[in-house]
C-alpha cells in the first residue's frame, strides 16, 4: 500500500480519523497538514498530498468519505460512503 515515505503521514491521518470523523478543511489545519507540508514540492502543495494520501488510503480500503456529510470517517466505523 504506502511507501514508507509516506507512513508517518499516513499513520497521522488515521490517528486523527480514529479520533473522529474529519473534514478535510479540519485535517489540513491538524498535524497531519503539518506532516503533508514536509511532503510538498513546488509541483505539488500540501493539499494535494493529503488528498492523494487520502484517497490511497480509501482505495486501500482502510478509510472511507461520508459524501453527505462530507467527512472522512474509518472504513470500520459504518458510515455511509
Amino acid at each position: 500500500m504506502a511507501s514508507d515515505k509516506y507512513a508517518a503521514l499516513d499513520a497521522a491521518i488515521l490517528s486523527a480519523i480514529g479520533a473522529g470523523p474529519q473534514t478535510f478543511t479540519a485535517l489540513m489545519a491538524s498535524s497531519v497538514g503539518d506532516e503533508a507540508r514536509e511532503h510538498e514540492t513546488c509541483e505539488r502543495p500540501d493539499f494535494r498530498v493529503l488528498d492523494a494520501r487520502l484517497q490511497a488510503l480509501r482505495n486501500g480500503g482502510k478509510i472511507k468519505v461520508d459524501g453527505r456529510r462530507r467527512i472522512w470517517v474509518l472504513a470500520q466505523d459504518g458510515g455511509a460512503a
